[in-house]
């Protein structure tokens, strides 16, 4: 994938960079040399990384690392082998070439423009055999067999731009390895850069600066790559995170970090390397970064999340939480990125020794007609209520936790932020699955509800949960990042703007940012005012715009599988997609066989799933270009001699066509 910080180094950056790797070469370093390092570099350009191994993705880790070049620019196999897979694609890698190398590893070129003749030949016979543009096709073993340095394809920006070619090695139970594990190196001088740090709670149970949610902080930089945080007072168990990232090439992108170690007093508590990722918990980057402080950054956590296995955080023993002693302590977080250079974030930790217990929330006081304003958030496993009154009440709130009318708390831990303002927390990874509310008690004994969610436990037995006629719900076996809690007061509310007609309500299902580690499912009745069934599908809102889910309909219910949680609601497309601008216009006289013909192609809702064209009765092999919104023929072969019919169909996700013809003399 690509760094969004993407932009051209200025260039006078790159021909310092350049000079650079032209004299490590020369003096033999392994830079450069093919003999220091184990493959051969795939490029014969500056080494100019612009994204890193294990980055932050949305949810997952980034694989591989990210090499500048442009369009067309010459790419050369690692080490002997075979082509073992060809993928072509418009979306995800785009054009990818797998390579089995003598040593058993992996390597994968991705968001290429074109393959050498050979590989070239073999996947434009399958994309006509099968009639598609999209194959994922395994050849025989000895069909393309590679050699060392051999040219096997060109640098493009197919299935995600800008231009940057995909560089990734994966062992043979297809592991990703990091590459500086195999002594093949960059350049890169510079110091991580930290824009923020954090102290998280392990829970409710803990306090940071006596208050229950996370605290975030802007750290003072004293120079040399050292960082100094404000005292934080905490009890508890707490652990730590940071926001950083690695410039590259003169600031022009952000790498990520190699290395993220935590210690208290000068002992390590914890520490995470990114070194090998697995495609079976590749999603655990959910939980690598915090989730519910993505508003504030990207915050690295230097402490085990519930759930996550992922190998950077698998190999450290214990879960990096930590404790403050009474007489305090300094925490250090020391991030190093891929070739060693160092930065360090410092905070100094007080221990609360007044903090006054946990269970002290009054138990004997009660509030009269006082009705305050409700805020609920979610942290992880464990939820906070804040509740704010118009004017300060005469004593704490008593808030009682229920299920049902059964009262299972019967007075939340509570803290003040503020004179009218109180917060009470609630520890979802201690219930069991099932339906909850907050409610406060009152002078003449009633409770007043002032907030209602659910808990989704993992493990047997699946689980529903509702909002107004829409749910929620986990099967059987459902493997989840600790409990999942769904703030269940929000109701349903108009659908708004949207880019084809809304049908029925928008559907407020849990925290955006909720990690899910399997797909739960949503589902929605169909609205009454739907006017055709087959063209609506199930979307979630993503900022301002909605996403199409793949929808399938059961009896009277739309049904879609998802890992992101948010707002839903059932749109209907009924709007077929738009093709302008075909080329070459009608009756413009053609010199060649193989003429440029493109178009451009848009579709305001579900997306475009499939384009076809034709030339009379022969298929033509066309590209499709979501970035640019044009669909292109690939010119692969003569077209027939003579006049013919030119037919372009372009069809949505909804089922929506539309086609456009144009005669063509072909000379």
């Amino acid at each position: 994938m690509w760094s969004r910080n993407f932009k051209p180094s200025p260039p006078s950056s790159v021909n310092r960079v350049a000079l650079i790797a032209t004299i490590l070469l020369v003096l033999g370093s392994p830079f450069g040399s093919a003999h220091a390092e184990p493959y051969e570099w795939p490029l014969k350009t500056p080494r100019l990384i612009t994204s890193s191994f294990g980055e932050y993705r949305t949810f997952r880790f980034h694989a591989g690392i990210d090499l500048r070049a442009a369009v067309g620019t010459p790419v050369y196999a690692a080490d002997d082998g075979f082509v073992e897979r060809i993928r072509v694609s418009p979306w995800g890698y785009g054009k990818a070439v797998y390579l089995r190398v003598a040593d058993g590893n992996l390597i994968v070129y991705a968001h290429l423009d074109r393959f050498n003749e050979a590989i070239e030949a073999t996947a434009r016979r399958a994309q006509h055999a099968r009639e598609s543009y999209s194959i994922d096709i395994y050849p025989e073993r000895g069909q393309l067999p590679i050699r060392r340095g051999e040219l096997i394809a060109y640098t493009g920006m197919t299935g995600a731009g800008p231009p940057h070619l995909h560089y990734e090695i994966r062992d043979p139970g297809n592991v990703v390895i990091n590459p500086r594990l195999l002594g093949i190196a960059w350049p890169d001088d510079t110091r991580p850069i930290v824009t923020g740090a954090a102290v998280v709670p392990r829970g409710p149970d803990s306090r940071i600066n006596g208050d229950f949610v996370p605290l975030v902080m802007t750290p003072r930089h004293e120079g040399g790559g050292r960082y100094v945080c404000d005292p934080v007072t905490v009890s508890g168990a707490v652990g730590v995170a940071v926001a950083k990232h690695d410039p590259a090439n003169e600031g022009a992108n952000r790498l990520g970090i190699h290395t993220l170690e935590v210690q208290r007093n000068g002992e390590t508590v914890f520490r995470m390397v990114n070194d090998r990722l697995s495609y079976d918990t590749m999603n655990h980057g959910a939980v690598a970064w915090h989730a519910y402080l993505l508003e504030s950054g990207r915050f690295l956590t230097g402490f085990r999340q519930r759930g996550n296995e992922s190998p950077p955080y698998r190999a450290w023993q214990g879960d990096g939480y930590f404790t403050i002693p009474p007489e305090g302590a300094e925490v250090v977080m020391i991030l190093r990125d891929f070739l060693g250079n160092e930065s360090t974030v410092r905070i100094p930790f007080v221990a609360a020794l007044d903090m006054p217990p946990l269970d002290s929330a009054p138990l004997d006081v009660f509030l009269g007609n006082e009705t305050p304003r409700v805020a609920m958030d979610i942290f992880g496993d464990w939820l906070t209520a804040a509740l704010h009154f118009d004017a300060p009440p005469e004593a704490a709130p008593r808030v009682r936790l229920l299920q049902g009318r059964n009262v299972v708390v019967d007075a939340l831990p509570v803290t003040s932020s503020a004179r009218a303002s109180y917060r009470v927390a609630v520890a979802g990874a201690s219930l069991e699955s099932g339906d909850y509310s907050l409610a406060l008690a009152r002078t003449d004994g009633s409770m007043h509800t002032l907030a209602s969610f659910s808990v989704v436990q993992p493990g047997p037995g699946g689980r529903r949960v509702r909002v107004g006629d829409a749910e929620i719900a986990t099967g059987s076996g459902w493997r989840g990042f600790g409990p999942m809690l769904i703030d269940t007061t929000p109701t349903p509310s108009a659908i708004g703007s949207a880019p084809v007609p809304g049908r029925g309500q928008r559907y407020p299902l849990g925290h955006p940012n909720t990690p899910l580690d399997e797909a739960i499912t949503v589902r929605i009745p169909l609205p009454r005012d739907v006017e055709n069934p087959s063209r609506a599908h199930i979307y979630r809102r993503s900022g301002s715009s909605w996403s199409w889910m793949q929808t399938t309909r059961t009896g009277d219910n739309l049904e879609a599988q998802t890992r992101r949680l948010g707002e839903f609601a059932v749109l209907e497309d009924n709007v077929p997609p738009v093709i302008s601008d075909l080329a070459p216009a009608q009756g413009a006289p053609l010199s060649s066989r193989r003429p440029e013909i493109r178009a451009n192609v848009s579709d305001p809702g579900s997306g475009i799933v499939d384009v076809r064209a034709t030339l009379g009765e022969t298929w033509l092999l066309f590209a499709y270009d979501p970035d640019a919104d044009a669909v292109f023929w690939k010119r692969d072969r003569d077209l027939p001699s003579g006049s013919h019919t030119l037919r372009i169909t372009v069809t949505d996700r909804a089922g929506n066509a539309t086609t456009i013809t144009r005669d063509l003399a072909i000379p």
